[in-house]
């Protein structure tokens, strides 16, 4: 699951380094897969904004594999099985309507 996380050089008066300082703490606490990382300003102030995920996020998903995977007997028995669902594709129209406008 992907989180954001802003943050500005506002609440640190613009004092880039201890604005560095408050972000490099927050990486170290968090130690976030950061998937995308932008800069930008906002009025005077500078603004970097994240997209991440967590440990948790990543433990989580590998929960979730677990979970779904196939035991080995029907990992077998699926082996020569057709399981194109393109190939049961139905399409189904819907009729006409005239709208009432």
């Amino acid at each position: 699951m992907l989180h954001y996380k802003a943050f500005t050089s506002a609440d640190c008066n613009d004092d880039i380094a201890a604005f560095e300082r408050l972000v490099n703490q927050w990486m170290e606490q968090e130690r976030p897969y950061v998937h995308t990382m932008t800069q930008s300003s906002f009025g005077a102030h500078v603004v970097i904004s994240f997209l991440y995920e967590t440990d948790a996020d990543a433990e989580r998903e590998a929960h979730v594999a677990v979970a779904t995977a196939t035991p080995e007997p029907f990992e077998e028995a699926l082996r020569e099985a057709d399981l194109d669902p393109a190939d049961r594709l139905l399409v189904t129209l819907l009729p006409h309507a005239e709208l009432p406008y």
